[in-house]
């Protein structure tokens, strides 16, 4: 499978990528922030055989980079934003199959994203992956 699709997350209309396996479980791929689409962003889609053979992969370039990049972005944008827009995309894959079971992997600051949308989602999200989470805003921003 492989497909772009035009969705609006936080109010914005933004692409994402869809490529990988029919069945199983759908993995939204949440790249670090701010606006660094580094190992997770839709790139990389088609450099991990090893998930999109098991899983449908969802890549997610965010506002103001990648596929996304032309998009007018907010001075005022803050991480809780992204997760919001995160949040959204949980609802819209899940509206596009509601009989999958959906992940979150995240990566570095995606784990941010990956953990808000997860806590919001709960009755959607079967499972959350964090590959070199940040595990204190805090101590990151230093």
């Amino acid at each position: 499978m492989y497909a772009e699709q035009e969705i609006p997350l936080g109010g914005a209309m933004q692409v994402v990528s869809l490529e990988g396996s029919d069945s199983g479980a759908v993995m939204i791929m949440l790249h670090d922030v701010p606006w660094s689409p580094f190992i997770y962003g839709q790139a990389y889609r088609g450099c991990y055989p090893e998930l999109s053979d098991n899983f449908g992969l969802v890549w997610w370039d965010q506002l103001g980079c990648g596929e996304n990049h032309s998009q007018e972005v907010s001075p005022d944008m803050t991480v809780k934003d992204l997760a919001d827009m995160a949040a959204d995309l949980v609802d819209a894959i899940h509206e596009m199959f509601p009989d999958r079971k959906i992940l979150l992997n995240g990566y570095s600051g995606g784990s941010l994203l990956a953990m808000y949308a997860g806590e919001r989602r709960q009755d959607i999200v079967s499972g959350i992956i964090c590959l070199s989470p940040v595990l204190s805003m805090a101590e990151a921003a230093e």
